[in-house]
């Protein structure tokens, strides 16, 4: 069992949650992890580039000068790789670079990113968040991170030391969103768009109560525990 940092709408650090952390796996499957994390940077890849051959340049094909006589070396068309302006060689064309990578797999890195995350003490629990007002506040939700990240770290942070984190929820909040869109090096994802590149990418994993249980709960439904 491993106990998971608790934190109230304030910051203040409650009783830690235990969770046994072999319902998301024995141990981390580190190869597994290594072809997610290469098949979603070959995803993002436009693929737009594209070359001229040889056979696409403007050039007719008529040979530049004789073959003998000239002292010059032999040519035989303007549109040669080897010419300024001519065309390149082995060009390369628009394609699709993305994996289709099986659903087994992208399930068993995300359950390897979120123990990492446990084995490694990068995850914490936060009870919610507090808006007296229908008004996003930056101000409160960057407070309560900033505080969160200095308890965990033992050193005071701000804005210019902040770690990256990605903060879990439950279910969409507009204001919270709004709330957060500015704070740097933070993003808010719903559990169900969860990620094994995304939870890797960021240095430390936050999770409100609510995503936490939903988590869990599924993680026991499916090992049946």
């Amino acid at each position: 069992m491993i106990k998971v940092p608790y934190y109230s709408k304030t910051g203040e650090q409650l009783e830690p949650i235990e969770v046994d952390e072999t319902i998301f796996g024995e141990k981390i499957l580190y190869k597994t992890l290594h072809q997610i994390v290469i098949g979603y940077g070959r995803a993002k890849r436009q693929g737009t580039h594209s070359t001229k051959s040889r056979s696409e340049t403007a050039y007719s094909g008529k040979k530049p000068w004789r073959q003998k006589g000239t002292g010059r070396a032999r040519a035989g068309s303007r549109s040669s790789p080897i010419w300024r302006g001519g065309a390149v060689a082995h060009s390369i064309k628009p394609r699709d670079y993305s994996w289709q990578l099986p659903k087994k797999m992208k399930r068993a890195a995300l359950d390897s990113a979120i123990l990492s995350k446990l084995l490694d003490s990068e995850i914490a629990i936060i009870e919610g968040f507090d808006f007296e007002d229908e008004n996003p506040k930056t101000k409160v939700i960057a407070s309560l991170i900033y505080e969160i990240l200095s308890k965990i770290t033992g050193k005071k942070l701000d804005a210019n030391k902040m770690k990256s984190c990605l903060l879990g929820i439950k279910e969409y909040n507009k204001q919270l969103y709004l709330s957060a869109r500015n704070i740097a090096k933070l993003k808010i994802e719903e559990i169900r768009n969860f990620n094994a590149y995304d939870v890797i990418k960021h240095k430390y994993l936050f999770l409100t109560k609510d995503a936490f249980e939903a988590i869990i709960e599924n993680k026991k439904q499916k090992v049946g525990k």
